[in-house]
């Protein structure tokens, strides 16, 4: 596209002078021809100045046909609004709206001597593409008034695009989205032109067009809305049963057996009935003619369980979407006998108790949905066993022991025929309780004891494995029931105490079974604790905590089966920590001087737990070897201060148990230490500081001595040794711990705590 402008331009020429004062001039006449055109746009070039297009404006200066090189230019709009310059020197340009507006371009040229600046101009108008969307059936072939579409129908978009009011090619038309998928839904067909109209409303659809494409946006296109309105159409069927009587049947009460008619009535727009169809005008297909049979025309019976596709074609009317069919279930009431005990309330029918009366409900269900039923009558094949009551339609008497069939009639719902009635089979029975033993063993203080009960039902001697009682005990301060549900039991005290059960769930109508277990004797107390290890070696550390019945205090002690004490560390209320002592061995062990849960003391508590070897006396400050003693043999308590350790004498060993140590002071003026040796069993142990004989020492000098042999004070039934402010000099001083000769010595092994103190 391109547009010419002539300008005619007077130039003067100079002639050859002849003289100087003879000069000649000679005119001669210059057409100049400015050209713009805009050719860079291929929709432009076919005359589509389609709305966003971008185009590139040139100019092309001509002298009598020859082009003249253009030096500078300068384009411009008339009509910005329409096109834009983007660029005035290339002419770059835009077409932003619809509408008109002029291009000019200016060229300014001094080397064109004797002209004015040059003009081009181009008139344009700029259009864009119109599309235009409409519906159409899938279903009929025929258009589809978007204002008026039937529920149903699957609909296809069209388009028409116009430019300048003529129309162009188009093609892939495409549903983008509803406003209102329940109206109109693009997911409900396959196609992307396609929608399903799925129910009654109005929804604003999203069409775009693949071609054409709208020019300078490559990946935008062409689209529009299109609202819709969508009229509900309905097709309605009844089924009415022929054995019944002529009573429509709710949605759902398709049972087996029944013969039906059907009916469909044909609704639009939710309040106007179309039409009304019979026999006359329809045809009724099934999809499982073992489920539902057609016998003719719009007759039916319901064969068997299933489900069927039935659907109806109508012979007059041409409706979208069909034939339309529903799937129809056939099914029967399904139906459970409950027998409610008058005295013990509902129960399983296990419950049918000799001496009871009942009454007999019917709960139905259709499709999983419940029902609304009538008892009419009982029927009973043995009525010495189950008696029906006369005055009362629904209840009966268990008279006796033994087995008999209930029949069950209802007046609603009703049934196709009588032999859909129900029928149970009951078993009159009775219930025996038994208290069986409780343990093979007898409890003692502390111990959990569980009390059991058995049930049979006389049904075929039958063992129940599902039943309630209720536990309790006749002195609750000897045997504590923890759970009266269960039987579980805690033995709280010494004493006696007699335990006796109820049968609860089942329950005897006029009666209560119950039976009593011997009585509980509890003779002895034991301990419940939890110890952190069970080895039983030399100073293993134990924690134990204090149990429900028992609390610790500060003289608690350990003691093990053959007499040995473990070395109590701490005694707390909830809490007792002790180390395992020498010599010890296997079995239970023996707590003294606890309190009760009630402040009570209590004594020689035997504990839950015992330990599993013999124990080992692991000390390795007891060589027990006599001096001179080997470099290894002998501890260095120099660079341990203060030194705090668990130790061990055991009288068994041979020669006399001996703990050796030494302690090195510097020279100097020597340095005072406090040292405490501390058991808590009966003996009595020494022990003695004196000089050490070599470096490190092998031997020692029992006559220079700080604390000599002789210095022992303790007595019988003393626990403690010590040497306060004992002053070392500047050197080697050797420690021995020992049973003095005086004794007394003792019997079993003796875990002690050692500690030295610098002052």
């Amino acid at each position: 596209m391109s547009r010419r402008v002539a300008v005619t331009v007077v130039a003067f020429a100079l002639l050859g002078a002849v003289s100087c004062e003879d000069i000649t001039t000679q005119q001669r006449q210059t057409t100049l021809v400015v050209e713009i055109s805009a050719g860079a746009s291929p929709f432009l070039a076919a005359g589509d100045t389609l709305l966003g297009d971008t185009v590139s404006f040139t100019a092309r200066l001509t002298d009598s046909g020859r082009e003249v090189p253009i030096v500078s230019q300068q384009f411009s709009s008339t009509n910005p609004s329409v096109v834009e310059i983007l660029n005035a020197s290339t002419g770059d340009a835009t077409f932003k709206s619809t509408g008109e507006a002029t291009v000019r371009v200016t060229i300014s040229d001094p080397g064109l001597q004797g002209t004015v600046d040059l003009q081009g101009q181009m008139d344009l108008r700029v259009t864009e593409y119109v599309p235009q969307f409409s519906l159409s059936s899938t279903v009929t072939g025929a258009a589809v008034p978007a204002n008026d579409g039937l529920m149903g129908d699957i609909v296809r978009a069209n388009v028409t695009v116009t430019k300048d009011g003529n129309a162009v090619t188009s093609s892939g038309v495409r549903i983008v989205s509803s406003s209102n998928t329940d109206v109109v839904d693009p997911s409900g067909a396959t196609g992307a032109d396609l929608a399903l109209l799925k129910g009654e409303g109005t929804a604003n659809l999203r069409i775009t067009v693949d071609q054409p494409q709208i020019p300078g946006h490559p990946n935008r296109l062409i689209e529009g809305m299109l609202s819709v309105t969508v009229k509900p159409f309905v097709v309605r069927r009844d089924v009415i049963t022929k054995v019944s009587g002529d009573l429509s049947l709710i949605n759902g009460d398709t049972l087996v057996t029944d013969s039906v008619v059907f009916r469909a009535t044909v609704v639009k727009a939710g309040n106007d009935t179309v039409k009304n169809f019979t026999s006359a005008g329809t045809r009724w297909t099934s999809s499982n003619p073992t489920v539902v049979r057609i016998v003719s025309d719009t007759m039916a019976v319901f064969e068997n369980p299933g489900s069927a596709l039935v659907s109806v074609e109508f012979d007059d009317l041409d409706l979208p979407g069909e034939p339309f069919g529903d799937t129809l279930r056939v099914s029967t009431f399904v139906r459970q006998v409950n027998i409610e005990s008058n005295f013990a309330g509902p129960g399983p029918l296990a419950d049918t108790l000799r001496t009871d009366s009942v009454t007999v409900t019917v709960a139905v269900t259709k499709n999983a949905q419940p029902r609304l039923s009538t008892v009419q009558s009982i029927e009973t094949s043995d009525s010495l066993i189950v008696r029906p009551v006369t005055a009362i339609v629904n209840q009966a008497v268990f008279a006796d022991t033994g087995q008999s069939w209930l029949w069950v009639n209802l007046s609603q719902p009703r049934l196709p025929r009588r032999a859909l009635r129900d029928s149970v089979q009951l078993r009159v029975t009775t219930y025996l309780l038994t208290a069986d033993s409780a343990s093979s063993t007898t409890p003692v203080m502390g111990d959990t004891v569980q009390y059991f009960a058995s049930v049979r039902d006389t049904r075929g001697d039958t063992l129940l494995t599902a039943f309630a009682a209720n536990f309790t005990s006749a002195d609750p301060s000897v045997v504590r029931l923890l759970n009266a549900g269960t039987g579980s039991g805690l033995a709280r005290d010494t004493g006696t105490s007699t335990v006796s059960v109820t049968l609860t769930d089942p329950t005897l109508p006029n009666a209560t079974l119950g039976a009593t277990y011997i009585p509980t004797l509890i003779t002895v107390e034991r301990f419940y604790g939890q110890p952190s290890i069970t080895s039983g070696d030399f100073r293993d550390f134990v924690t134990v905590s204090a149990s429900e019945l028992h609390k610790f205090t500060d003289s608690t002690r350990v003691f093990f089966p053959n007499g040995t004490i473990g070395y109590v560390d701490t005694a707390t209320a909830d809490t007792l920590k002790f180390f395992v002592g020498a010599g010890t061995n296997s079995g239970q062990l023996t707590l003294v001087n606890l309190v009760d849960d009630v402040g009570g003391a209590r004594d020689t508590v035997l504990t839950r737990f015992s330990f599993s070897s013999a124990g080992t006396v692991d000390d390795p400050f007891e060589p027990n070897d006599a001096f001179p003693l080997a470099d290894t043999d002998t501890v260095d308590l120099s660079a341990r201060l203060p030194f705090d350790e668990i130790l061990s004498m055991d009288p068994v060993r041979v020669p006399s148990d001996t703990n050796f140590f030494w302690i090195s002071v510097p020279s100097g003026p020597g340095e005072t230490f406090d040292v405490r040796a501390a058991w808590q069993q009966a003996a009595n142990i020494d022990f003695f500081v004196c000089n050490g004989i070599g470096n490190p020492p092998t031997s020692y000098d029992d006559t220079a001595c700080s604390r000599p042999k002789t210095a022992n004070t303790s007595g019988p039934g003393d626990f403690v040794e010590e040497a306060l402010n004992l002053f070392l000099g500047a050197g080697r001083h050797v420690f021995g711990f020992y049973c003095p000769a005086a004794g007394p010595c003792p019997a079993l092994a003796v875990t002690y705590r050692v500690t030295v103190e610098r002052q």
